[in-house]
């Protein structure tokens, strides 16, 4: 490949209909393309510019001066550029933050935090430059401290984003020093999956610090003004898991409104709490069918065989989701819960769909002979839906080895 043919990769980068193509094109080349992408930083055309950091970062293995190229442009304040068509910041100081997030350049570290703070650069400069910070945290646990210390200065209107994004890393951390940042993710309610994610990572020494802190969760949901996050400090309560939380938790729910007593009831059930047994089976006869399904779920973590009679008899209940919540927790109870067989082959012949197939699945986990010959009579059911269900329950353990294939 000449020299020309990079050059004419690189002018087609300004235009919006060729430059995906080229920058592909200048990726698969690599390294004889760098030289020619140093110099297309220094572009009047921010395309041209924009487009040759992204090309160095999805390379990943550059040259040093590769490196140092970007780190210029990233500390060149007039790199970027407002683009009134997508009313966005954009442009070579952005894409040479993701680029160098992209390769993990340790490098960069004190040119990414001088960005992050430097309150007269836009908001996408310094979203760029602390999600580059982040992945390079990653990879390099010496830097985590600098990037603890970066967010303490950073007082940007994201900053929810910013203590989900830091999170992610310092889930992976041992230092006390990372929990303000990580009480402060778990407030974020309406980011629940990602909280979840950070906490389900969490390096076992910093949960049980967090543990320590659970009478300042407890303060945090006392002061709060926002209902967001109320539900995000019992979310956090369940998710640490410790037994501390429990009293709290059981005021909760005999004191708040609906959408409060739904969350702590998943929170307290988390906690597996076996005192708390007699509470979630009172709540089985709530009027609400939300708490009564929470409550047989709860009773399914805790896995306790003191409770198979009483979610057995919620499998009489009128709303589907409450039976299909108590056949789920008698299949998490196992073997333990065969005085429940019987109900739950009844239960094959629910009409709601997932309720027969828990009761399938709850059947297998408690006695696959019995789970088998229950299917099988099942076949003859005169509802399509019960028939498909067995008969593809029988197929999987026949074909798992789980029962010969003549059953």
């Amino acid at each position: 490949m000449n020299q020309d043919r990079i050059d004419e990769y690189i002018e087609d980068l300004k235009y919006p209909h060729l430059c995906q193509e080229a920058l592909g094109n200048l990726v698969k080349l690599g390294k004889p393309a760098i030289p020619k992408l140093i110099e297309a930083l220094q572009s009047e055309d921010w395309g041209i510019a924009a487009y040759a950091a992204k090309a160095l970062g999805r390379m990943g293995n550059i040259t040093e001066a590769a490196e140092s190229a970007l780190i210029s442009v990233l500390n060149n304040s007039n790199a970027g550029r407002w683009d009134p068509d997508v009313q966005w910041w954009g442009g070579a100081d952005v894409c040479a933050a993701e680029a160098l997030g992209e390769i993990r350049c340790k490098n960069a570290v004190a040119s990414l935090i001088s960005v992050i703070t430097d309150m007269n650069r836009p908001e996408s400069t310094h979203k760029a430059a602390l999600t580059a910070l982040v992945n390079i945290a990653m990879e390099y646990r010496d830097t985590v401290p600098q990037l603890i210390e970066a967010h303490k200065k950073l007082s940007t209107p994201f900053g929810s984003w910013i203590d989900l994004e830091i999170s992610e890393v310092l889930a992976k951390y041992d230092d006390e020093s990372v929990i303000p940042i990580l009480i402060n993710c778990l407030k974020q309610r309406y980011e629940k999956e990602r909280t979840e994610k950070v906490i389900k990572h969490l390096n076992p020494e910093l949960k049980e610090m967090l543990s320590d802190y659970t009478p300042e969760f407890i303060k945090i949901f006392e002061k709060a003004k926002s209902y967001n996050e109320r539900e995000g400090m019992i979310d956090a309560l369940g998710i640490i898991g410790s037994k501390e939380a429990v009293p709290r938790l059981r005021a909760i729910i005999r004191e708040e409104k609906t959408p409060l007593r739904e969350n702590a009831i998943k929170a307290l059930g988390k906690i597996c709490d076996r005192t708390s047994m007699p509470l979630f089976i009172e709540l089985l006869k709530d009027g609400d069918w939300i708490i009564r399904s929470n409550s047989a779920e709860a009773l399914g973590l805790i896995g306790d065989e003191t409770s198979v009679d009483a979610l057995t008899e919620a499998l009489k209940d009128e709303n589907e989701h409450v039976r299909a919540s108590a056949v789920l927790s008698l299949g998490l109870i196992g073997p333990k819960a065969k005085k429940a067989i019987p109900s739950l082959i009844k239960s094959l012949q629910d009409k709601n769909f997932f309720v027969c197939t828990r009761s399938a699945d709850a059947l297998v986990k408690i006695n696959i002979e019995v789970a088998a010959s229950a299917f099988k009579e099942a076949l003859t059911s005169s509802d399509n839906q019960v028939q498909k269900i067995v008969s593809d329950k029988l197929q999987e353990l026949k074909e798992a080895g789980k029962i010969n294939k003549e059953q």
